[in-house]
């Protein structure tokens, strides 16, 4: 008899959830806000740009575009929601597990800090900024000298003009606002190029695996056909066709990354389709979208996670890359491509119109790169560490 309460208690103590502490639980909420954040920019992106070649979705993009205008009152709020929804009665939801591995990894941290700041450096660009980021300082009361590259001005360093903490570039442009504003265009086009990407290459793998035969040859030759080509030549053959901008650089970099969520999710599908479950599901009758959705589909997610929020490194860079051969933004947008376009024969003569955008580059692709190289350790089973 004792030993049976005995059992019944350990159960009871193994079913109990361990409570987090409190800087966790913050973390987790803030962690899950600027993730929210992120996917609301790329989705508004997307909805902007698709409703302009499907106009039955002209509604529904206003709604989305409405919503990631409200900012973080969105943001936020979904964050504690999803943080208390995840607290089940016995055991936590697998995304606040997956959450809770993810802070345990150092270079996920870091790579969520550097993200989460440019997201926010985005978001509050016209009270982070000091000027406007368009606005030439020619003219401007306060302004003396040579003004076009001026290198930086700090009031701490006893520099007596006014103060410019990047400088300003070649037509006397506030350099830090600029750099400021372009952290909005660089990551819309990251994030959105890549949404799209996985949503068009998911359905593509999805249909390619699971069907087989024909089908699946028809795909995957039209998916070879694309990975022949190197990825930037292929945009640049697309922006060209389309015209220059920021849209259909966006377009082109979604276009020439579907292959590799393609043949990533059919690979899944392969090996996910002939697991007991599904064939039991067969068995049993259950009609083959069911499966796909509800039983094959979830199995795909982990890879094309990770392989997405390391796609959204390459997709900036190849933003950047697009900016900087003048078929991205146009002037006088705001991008980091488009800057260094217009400060690369000035690399020796005002080296910081090249030095602050090409490191806003780099951080931004370094974070998104460790925050990938974290999630495959915390989604892979074999690495996670209780």
């Amino acid at each position: 008899m004792q030993r049976v309460e005995t059992t019944i208690n350990l159960r009871k103590e193994a079913q109990t959830v361990k409570r987090i502490p409190l800087t966790r639980a913050i973390t987790i909420v803030i962690f899950s806000t600027f993730l929210i954040r992120g996917l609301l920019i790329g989705l508004a992106s997307l909805a902007d740009l698709l409703s302009g070649f499907i106009p039955l979705l002209g509604l529904p993009a206003q709604a989305i575009i409405f919503i990631n205008n409200l900012n973080y009152l969105v943001a936020l709020p979904l964050g504690i929601i999803i943080y208390y929804l995840g607290q089940g009665k016995e055991q936590n939801t697998p995304f606040l597990e997956l959450i809770t591995n993810i802070l345990r990894n150092r270079s996920a941290i870091f790579g969520t800090v550097i993200i989460s700041l440019f997201i926010f450096a985005a978001d509050f660009a016209p009270l982070i900024a000091t000027h406007d980021p368009i606005l030439s300082m020619i003219g401007q009361p306060g302004e003396v000298g040579r003004l076009p590259s001026k290198p930086p001005c700090l009031t701490l360093t006893g520099c007596p003009d006014p103060q410019h903490i990047m400088g300003l570039d070649l037509n006397a442009r506030d350099l830090f606002s600029r750099v400021i504003y372009g952290a909005r265009a660089s990551l819309t086009v990251g994030i959105a190029s890549v949404l799209f990407a996985i949503v068009i290459g998911t359905s593509l793998g999805l249909v390619s695996g699971y069907a087989g035969g024909w089908v699946d040859n028809i795909i995957m030759r039209f998916m070879d056909v694309l990975l022949a080509f190197p990825s930037l030549l292929l945009a640049i053959a697309i922006v060209t066709i389309q015209g220059p901008g920021l849209e259909n650089a966006l377009l082109a970099i979604a276009i020439v990354s579907i292959p590799v969520y393609a043949r990533l999710t059919r690979a899944s599908v392969l090996s996910a389709k002939e697991l007991e479950f599904v064939t039991a599901a067969r068995s049993l009758g259950t009609p083959s979208l069911r499966i796909l959705i509800f039983q094959i589909f979830p199995n795909t997610l982990t890879p094309i996670i990770v392989q997405g929020t390391l796609g959204i490194g390459g997709a900036v860079l190849e933003a950047a890359a697009l900016s900087f051969l003048g078929l991205g933004a146009q002037p006088p947008t705001p991008e980091w491509g488009q800057m260094l376009s217009e400060a690369r024969n000035y690399i020796f003569s005002a080296p910081h119109m090249v030095f602050f955008p090409g490191i806003a580059i780099m951080f931004t692709v370094l974070g998104f790169n460790l925050l990938g190289d974290g999630l495959r350790d915390a989604m892979d089973p074999r690495l996670n560490r209780n």
